[in-house]
């Protein structure tokens, strides 16, 4: 994956994503419960009845890695992705009908993403996405403004 393929169509920094940060953490969980044989002695555990589907789903955390949109990840059928491929567009920041109707569901859950597209229109993808790194850096993630709307 390149730098290039952290900036997604319709403004978001991969790099920010919170779910690039799991397959670690469920790795070393994977690890610490097969090294206590944890699936054997799950079935004696009140409430872990299901721990067989728990372990099939940690499993699947430590195969998962999003390439991002411009790699194919994501959803396939994503009306921003499909809509500035076959316009050409680098970003939705290229359109002059941004921020349209197709946009809404994204902005829905990232306020920012029109200002990301604003400032990449104004700076250009390369400084933004040196912009993007540095927030990250010092801490940034997309969890952060997700968990936010949820309070």
């Amino acid at each position: 994956m390149t730098e290039r393929d952290m900036l997604a169509f319709c403004g978001l920094y991969c790099g920010a994503c919170g779910l690039r940060g799991l397959k670690e953490p469920a790795e070393k969980m994977s690890w610490i419960l097969d090294a206590y044989n944890y699936g054997e002695i799950a079935k004696f555990v009140p409430g872990m009845e299901e721990y067989p589907a728990f372990e099939k789903t940690l499993t699947e955390f430590t195969k998962q890695f999003c390439p991002g949109c411009r790699q194919g990840g994501g959803d396939p059928n994503c009306v921003i992705r499909i809509c500035a491929k076959e316009r050409g567009f680098d970003t939705c920041a290229d359109c002059n009908e941004m921020p349209c109707e197709k946009a809404k569901f994204i902005t829905e859950g990232y306020p920012d993403v029109i200002e990301n597209l604003k400032r990449i229109k104004q700076t250009g993808s390369d400084r933004w996405l040196e912009e993007q790194r540095e927030k990250v850096a010092a801490g940034f993630s997309y969890t952060d403004v997700l968990s936010k709307k949820k309070k």
